[in-house]
């Protein structure tokens, strides 16, 4: 694509120049844009000075972000999701979510960052409950339990994802919950420490995601938190190699995918009736945002 751009190209002359579906090729560019990468002039997008230095022919940005991707073996799924515009789903989910198919420094970054968020957040209360929906890979669980050796924790999302994550970490197993459930459905029990959204708002409409907040909060006891991290579409050149790499993640597994701005993610969380504030400590170079609400 950095090549097509060269010159002037409209989103109609990428698609066929590159292949790509224009579902998975649109979220793309329109997230190059935020990141002030490449611009849109009379419907004809164009590389910016910025977005030619990293992403240019010859630039060392091009070596550099392919390490923060796939491994090989998930490059021909790649192709098949961008020509067809079909996001990765089903029996591949579980691949997907667990990391299989991500590079070594994919998922240490996705570790250490997991590590950061349960360090901010802890301790938590002696034998706190928390919940961690959406739970993915689990490595946010796992942090959390690691720093808190009282807790028990609810993990809650597709049973696939569950069976993959839960089988990962065993000598957690007697201290975990796996819950498969729709969050928006899910029972609250209104006794949970600690609520956590971590990395799933950005599959959310925003009608969607102020849902998902009002029924996150409704599972908190007296003075529990709820904790939402996702993609800061705020940062500038810190976060360009994270927001790249999070725009075409997106885009090739979600039908919906954007980034929604944390002023946002504030208000729907105000709204929800928690008083909300940024996360203390929490370190602008992960490339994401993180909000902390008290009920």
């Amino acid at each position: 694509m950095p090549d097509a751009l060269s010159s002037p190209a409209t989103t109609q002359e990428l698609v066929q120049d590159s292949g790509c579906s224009e579902r998975v090729l649109l979220p793309v560019l329109e997230s190059l844009e935020r990141l002030g990468l490449v611009d849109r002039r009379e419907q004809a997008w164009r590389l910016t000075t910025p977005g030619a230095e990293l992403l240019g022919a010859g630039s060392p940005g091009r070596g550099q972000l392919a390490q923060f991707g796939y491994n090989a073996g998930a490059w021909p799924k790649l192709a098949a999701v961008g020509r067809s515009g079909v996001p990765a789903d089903g029996l591949t989910w579980p691949q997907w979510a667990i990391g299989a198919d991500m590079s070594d420094p994919w998922k240490d970054r996705t570790a250490q960052e997991a590590e950061i968020l349960a360090r901010c957040l802890s301790p938590l209360p002696a034998d706190a409950r928390f919940y961690d929906i959406g739970c993915g890979d689990g490595r946010v669980t796992q942090a959390l339990l690691d720093a808190n050796p009282s807790s028990t924790a609810v993990m809650v999302d597709r049973a696939l994802v569950l069976d993959a994550t839960v089988s990962r970490m065993p000598h957690l197993s007697a201290r975990i919950e796996g819950v498969v459930a729709d969050a928006f459905t899910l029972d609250h029990r209104g006794d949970a420490a600690l609520v956590v959204l971590a990395n799933i708002l950005h599959s959310y409409t925003p009608a969607d995601c102020q849902r998902l907040i009002v029924r996150a909060a409704a599972h908190l006891g007296p003075r529990g938190r709820l904790v939402v991290r996702d993609m800061d579409r705020t940062l500038s050149s810190s976060g360009i190699r994270h927001g790249l790499d999070f725009s075409l993640h997106m885009a090739l597994l979600s039908k919906v995918a954007g980034a929604h701005h944390p002023v946002d993610v504030q208000q729907w969380m105000q709204d929800a009736g928690l008083s909300v504030q940024r996360l203390d400590g929490y370190p602008q170079s992960t490339g994401c945002f993180a909000l902390v609400g008290v009920r």
